[in-house]
């Protein structure tokens, strides 16, 4: 699946360089790259290292990444997806997809887990999609699945500013920090398509031949400012909240901090000064910014109840 073609992407401020095109990043004119990504003809880098750490989406279930960091290079292992050798230093990847690995699946894994990853690497990402208004930027963090773009979605269609769907850069300064999107385009399922965006299937292209997701582009050209967040909410997909009415509730530090921590892109995990780092970051910004907890029904018809939670906690502020 590798290409013999280069494609420049715009993410966020960066140029990224590739033989992959990610139909939800910008082209951008050709530049000399802040990362550079290389899919390669081969199915393996090699042995793969004893892994460092392991993630798992779900207690009890399957890992969805293994890695090690040896010699400067992390060596990610996607389980029958693909491996891939970031290095830092010379901000470049090589992937390598495993035998019998389904294209589409490599895409999507490079452009919604690896790159954000990488870029993680020397910035703060955090698994967030992002609106705004004149004033503020409202952040919807959440763990994937958790409904940050089909809310993010509804909130563009009464009238906000769409900035990010499921990765959000950001910047200092860390008291009121600035968002910076990684993409320029909303991924939405074929329900949420319909019910939220009232477009069809056949109006917008699929993420990837065989993905359930749809790719809406959103301008974001900067018109205006983006302004600083002046909000954040943390998306709660317990099983017992998407049963429950809608409602905003305060959360403590400690916890608000911990759901920040979670939702953030983060290899350097052994790095005491970079988590020190991010530790500080997030403990002024859960000082300073608003912070609630957000249960968000898994039904449609809810959408209209969690938008005017937030016009209420506006308003009180």
């Amino acid at each position: 699946m590798h290409g013999d073609r280069t494609y420049f992407h715009q993410v966020a401020d960066l140029v990224v360089q590739s033989n992959l095109a990610f139909p939800a990043y910008t082209p951008a004119p050709i530049a000399v790259p802040d990362w550079t990504i290389c899919v390669m003809p081969e199915s393996s880098p090699g042995p793969r290292p004893e892994p460092q750490h392991i993630w798992y989406q779900e207690p009890g279930h399957r890992p969805w990444l293994r890695f090690a960091l040896i010699d400067g290079t992390y060596h990610l292992s996607l389980p029958e997806v693909a491996d891939v050798l970031v290095s830092e230093s010379r901000r470049e990847m090589h992937c390598y997809p495993v035998a019998g690995a389904v294209p589409d699946l490599v895409m999507v894994a490079i452009q919604n887990q690896i790159l954000p990853l990488a870029i993680g690497l020397s910035a703060w990402v955090v698994h967030a999609s992002a609106v705004a208004d004149r004033d503020e930027t409202v952040l919807f963090v959440g763990v994937g699945g958790s409904g940050k773009s089909t809310l993010a979605a509804y909130m563009h269609r009464r009238g906000w500013r769409l900035l990010a769907d499921d990765a959000t850069i950001l910047r200092p300064p860390w008291n009121a920090p600035v968002p910076a999107p990684l993409g320029a385009a909303i991924r939405l399922c074929e329900d949420s398509l319909e019910a939220v965006m009232s477009l069809s299937p056949r109006d917008v292209p699929r993420l990837s031949p065989r993905s359930g997701k749809y790719v809406v582009p959103f301008d974001s050209a900067p018109q205006t400012p983006v302004p600083a967040v002046g909000r954040i909410y943390l998306l709660d997909d317990t099983e017992e909240s998407v049963r429950e009415d809608a409602r905003s509730e305060p959360i403590g530090a400690v916890d608000a901090t911990l759901y920040l921590l979670q939702c953030t892109f983060l290899l350097k995990v052994n790095d005491a000064t970079a988590l020190r780092g991010l530790f500080e970051r997030i403990t002024d910004i859960v000082a300073r910014v608003p912070i609630r907890r957000l249960r968000v029904p898994n039904r449609y018809d809810a959408l209209p109840d969690v938008a005017r939670l937030i016009d209420a906690d506006r308003q009180r502020a």
